[in-house]
């Protein structure tokens, strides 16, 4: 079983800094750490991946379910992603929360299955500090429950998403 995560952090690396070449200068690096310096533990491809023989997608999958929230950090390289989009998509089927903020770009970017959601401005024409504490006030909120199925048949036994 995979270990338990409080946060999944989604985003495309064509999105991050140009510091991409030095990892430990990226956005992604930044909010990390002050993620995990908040007590979240977060589960990030960079930290977190591990090598147990198993496909990619799989690892993610796993890593997604053993999380409360996904956070996708949204620019143009994410809305290109296919591996972003099955991330938020796939967290979205299992009825766990996405957090879009907004990295690059504008709020056209975001996904339109999420477009209805607030997502914090983390561009940097907004101050950091300022977005890092939206966040963390936004992620404080807790999840509301499901509510329950009345007079819904169940699926078919055949039926495969």
């Amino acid at each position: 079983m995979a270990e338990h995560y409080d946060l999944f952090l989604s985003y495309a690396r064509a999105d991050d800094d140009p510091a991409y070449t030095d990892p430990n200068k990226s956005f992604l690096r930044r909010l990390y750490n002050d993620l995990t310096a908040a007590e979240y533990k977060v589960w990030w491809d960079r930290e977190s991946m591990p090598s147990r023989a198993l496909t990619f997608l799989q690892e993610i999958r796993d890593a997604i379910t053993a999380c409360d929230k996904l956070i996708l950090v949204v620019g143009p390289g994410a809305l290109e992603s296919d591996y972003v989009k099955a991330e938020w998509e796939y967290a979205l089927s299992i009825c766990l929360p996405v957090i879009p903020i907004l990295r690059a770009g504008d709020y056209a970017l975001i996904p339109p299955a999420l477009k209805k959601w607030h997502a914090p401005d983390f561009r940097d024409s907004r101050p950091y500090a300022d977005a890092l504490a939206e966040l963390k006030r936004i992620l404080a909120e807790p999840t509301a429950p499901l509510g329950r199925l009345h007079a819904v048949p169940p699926l078919p036994p055949w039926y495969i998403r």
